[in-house]
């Protein structure tokens, strides 16, 4: 019994709540232990389920906040404390949210901003119509997939009926007939305003009709309207000829046949005798009005004096005749009468005073005595005694008072030096000097003098006459005797001594001589085509208005040109469709002549730009193997021929080809490379302009990423051994990627302007940047993009060029679809049509200070053209 009541001393411990080594906690009554331990056996025993969840008795600690730790033993940290970052902004890190923000510690994501994260998420946006394309997810966004869309069938100008898209299968197999009356081409050159009818294209027989009777007006497959000179009679509405006759397309005068068409044709037949009549045209021949003729009265005839009319003023004045001849003074008196500076005068004694009068005559003095007929007359001159009479009764001698013969002017009066009675030399009172009309009296230099008045001239050197022509007024002495003013083809007049002429609206005075009038005829004159100077440079003048000269003609499609000082640089793209063998590169002086083929073989032959001594030129080329062309090159020639140079290789289409004086650098674009989608070609977005030494070596890339550049100027700008740049973007498939591209002396490349339709062609004054639109006019573009697009002729609507050109004043360009080359002011305005080239097409232009260059391209081969400016 002993043995079973023994306790080991570890199960006491643990019966009474202690560890082995530890003092237990007695009790008596519960009272001595705390609330979460039971009385037991005398020692206080813990209870684990009245401990709280941190294994501690009695309530809960409270939760700390900001210290990260579980202090109430839940399993949560912090909760229940304010949140710090509440309705902050935050980023989930996923794209395709929007507005993330912090809440409960944590970012939590906003809206859901795209469409789709792949292709399939937008099938649900799908309009089941299979013509718009399908959509495929493109940065997050269900967009059109560019290349499920249906691409139209290609048509020709001729089709009058297109096919439709089918929805269901996104095929253009609806056709559809065009409604009748719709512009079309029914591809004849000899008829116009073609238009659909029931689904054919029928056209109208074309007219062609220039108005020119010296020309042959016919129409010609492939060609349309020719006007080819004839040399067939003519009129060159001058009735005054005969047999007018064509020549090199203008009515040339033939034969004259008549003096004058009016009185004022007469004038240079006049001979200046206004007695005899003037001049008057009657029946186209000049003859003498009879009304004109001077008839002078002869009533005051006499045998001394005769009344006669005065050639250079028309007026009757009495002229002495018969000097010293015989005459009756009908005085009983006299006899031996003569004529004496137009008076009778007779020999007797009645010619002196009174009976025992005397007189002194050259020192001698005489006595007047009558006769046994009661006729007094004086007796001989007896020798003075004294030696000199000096008064009527005394003779004595003379005094020295002047020189026989001697003049002298006294106001405007003239003395002479004469033998007076008394028989000495003494000064005469002073006579008058006499004036005609339109004078006044003047003596200078001891000479009575015809002194005339402002306006007035003695053109007839006749004192009597006095100042008989106005000469501000004259027109036979404008200004100066015998200074006329030219009549031909205008009117004249003397404006304060001054010929102005009128001309007539199709003349001029080109030489600035009066004498010869308005001498030019401006319809038809090459050396002064619709004005003075205007030198058509061996084109005809037409209408006034000059035309081309053809400087080559039946060219393999030529493509672009450029000038220097003495010849014309083409390329020829070439017509053998296989093979492009027939391009070439070719010259001509711009005087005309014979062509030389600088390089031959060269396919598709396209740009060209020279310097000095060599020709840079590109071949064309394609990047798309399903074409069979190559790549493209860039290649230089002498200008006089010879091998030629490759400076660059395998170049994706380049366009144009640029050389910048003073650089040794060449310059080119290329457009990048082509696809193909659903039959249709069109250029990546790949383009890029480049550049290399002209020695050739590795080119440098001066942009990339260009919508198809396809033609490179020069904007005039440089920084040491850089050069500025402008390019048009045609903007390949997509016409809002086209406009134009500026390369920066600094490096930078600027996209001018954008959404630009289709420009073919760019040039620069240094200011500008100018350029055509399809459909859109002709625009302008400051060089920095501040200023513009500015439209120059919003009036013309549709400008597809290929070529265009700006020299101070004027945009010059060709249209593609009219064959027409227009200019407009680069200020904008009125657009003007230069010249019309039938059926060609205008292809690449250049300039310079006298001509436009340019080459066309038609089915009958292209041609190279010079038209005065």
């Amino acid at each position: 019994m002993k043995k079973n009541l023994m306790i080991s001393s570890v199960l006491l411990a643990a019966l009474l709540g202690l560890s082995a080594c530890g003092n237990p906690k007695q009790c008596l009554t519960q009272a001595d232990c705390n609330a979460c331990e039971d009385c037991n056996y005398g020692s206080c025993v813990q209870d684990p389920a009245k401990l709280n969840a941190c294994g501690q008795c009695g309530e809960l600690p409270a939760e700390a906040c900001g210290d990260a730790v579980d202090n109430d033993c839940d399993g949560l940290t912090d909760e229940g404390c304010p949140d710090p970052c509440a309705g902050l902004d935050c980023n989930d890190n996923n794209p395709c949210t929007e507005g993330d923000h912090c809440a409960d510690g944590a970012c939590v994501p906003g809206t859901n901003v795209c469409d789709c994260t792949a292709d399939a998420d937008c099938v649900a946006h799908e309009d089941g119509d299979l013509c718009n394309g399908t959509l495929h997810c493109l940065d997050n966004a269900c967009v059109v997939d560019q290349d499920t869309l249906p691409v139209p069938p290609t048509y020709t100008s001729s089709d009058c009926f297109e096919y439709l898209c089918n929805p269901e299968t996104g095929l253009y197999d609806i056709k559809k007939t065009a409604e009748n009356n719709r512009a079309c081409d029914d591809l004849d050159d000899c008829t116009e305003e073609d238009a659909c009818l029931d689904g054919t294209c029928i056209g109208e027989e074309l007219v062609c009709q220039d108005n020119n009777p010296c020309t042959d007006d016919t129409c010609s497959a492939g060609i349309g309207c020719e006007f080819i000179d004839n040399t067939a009679l003519c009129d060159d509405n001058n009735p005054c000829t005969e047999e007018d006759r064509c020549d090199s397309g203008n009515c040339v005068p033939g034969e004259s046949i008549c003096d004058c068409n009016e009185d004022a044709d007469c004038s240079d037949q006049q001979d200046d005798d206004l007695c005899n009549g003037t001049l008057h045209c009657v029946e186209k021949k000049c003859g003498v009005d009879p009304e004109t003729i001077i008839q002078c009265d002869a009533a005051q005839d006499s045998a001394c004096q005769q009344n006669t009319c005065r050639p250079a003023t028309g007026l009757c004045e009495l002229d002495n005749i018969n000097e010293d001849g015989n005459c009756d003074d009908a005085n009983p008196c006299t006899n031996a009468d003569t004529c004496q500076a137009g008076q009778c005068l007779g020999q007797s004694s009645d010619q002196c005073p009174a009976d025992g009068a005397t007189e002194c005559r050259q020192g001698q003095i005489r006595s007047c005595l009558a006769d046994d007929q009661g006729c007094l007359d004086w007796g001989a001159y007896l020798a003075c005694p004294t030696g000199v009479c000096v008064d009527a009764n005394t003779c004595e001698n003379c005094p020295v008072a002047c020189t026989a013969g001697e003049k002298e002017c006294v106001g405007t009066g003239l003395k002479t030096c004469e033998l007076q009675n008394n028989g000495c030399y003494d000064w005469s009172n002073p006579i008058a000097c006499s004036f005609g009309a339109n004078s006044y009296p003047s003596c200078v230099n001891d000479a009575c003098t015809v002194a005339c008045n402002d306006g007035y001239a003695d053109c007839d050197l006749d004192p009597d006459t006095g100042c008989e022509i106005r000469t501000d007024t004259d027109l036979g002495n404008c200004g100066a005797c015998a200074h006329a003013c030219g009549l031909e083809g205008g009117s004249a007049t003397c404006q304060t001594g001054v010929c102005a002429i009128s001309c007539d609206s199709n003349r001029a005075d080109c030489n600035g001589q009066n004498a010869d009038g308005c001498e030019i005829w401006l319809e038809y004159e090459g050396k002064n085509c619709g004005y003075c100077g205007h030198d058509c440079l061996g084109g005809n003048c037409i209408d006034g208005q000059c035309r081309p000269v053809t400087l080559a003609s039946g060219q393999a499609s030529p493509a672009r040109i450029v000038v220097d000082d003495n010849y014309v640089y083409w390329t020829n793209e070439g017509t053998d469709t296989s093979s492009y063998s027939d391009g070439a590169v070719k010259k001509v002086a711009k005087t005309g002549g014979s062509i030389q083929t600088l390089a031959s073989g060269q396919m598709r032959a396209w740009g060209i730009a020279v310097d000095d001594s060599d020709v840079f030129f590109t071949n064309l080329g394609y990047s798309d193997v399903a074409y069979n062309y190559p790549l493209g090159n860039v290649s230089k020639v002498s200008k006089t021929g010879g091998s030629v140079s490759l400076l660059a290789s395998s170049q994706p289409a380049p366009w144009s080809v640029l050389i910048v004086e003073g650089i040794d650098k060449v310059f080119w674009c290329n457009g990048g490379t082509y696809h193909v989608s659903n039959n249709t070609m069109y250029y990546d977005n790949n383009g890029s302009v480049w550049r290399a030494t002209k020695s050739g070596g590795s080119p440098t890339a001066l942009a990339t990423g260009q919508q198809e550049p396809v033609a490179l100027v020069h904007d005039g700008w440089y920084s040491n051994d850089e050069v500025g740049l402008l390019w048009a973007r045609r903007g390949g498939f997509y016409d809002s990627q086209g406009g134009i591209g500026r390369y920066e002396t600094s490096g930078y490349v600027r996209i001018l302007t954008s959404g630009q339709p289709w420009p073919m062609a760019v040039a620069s004054d240094n200011y500008y940047a100018y350029y055509p639109v399809n459909a859109g006019g002709i625009r302008k573009i400051g060089l920095f993009g501040s200023e513009g697009p500015i439209t120059l002729n919003p009036a013309n609507g549709g400008n597809s060029a290929e070529g265009l050109v700006v020299d101070d004043t004027h945009v010059y360009w060709g249209e593609t679809s009219n064959a027409t080359i227009y200019r407009v002011p680069k200020e904008g305005g009125s657009t003007e049509a230069v010249v019309f080239q039938n059926a060609f097409v205008v292809r690449g232009m250049a300039i310079d200070d006298e001509a436009i260059y340019y080459v066309t391209d038609g089915s009958a081969g292209g041609t190279v053209m010079k038209l005065a400016k």
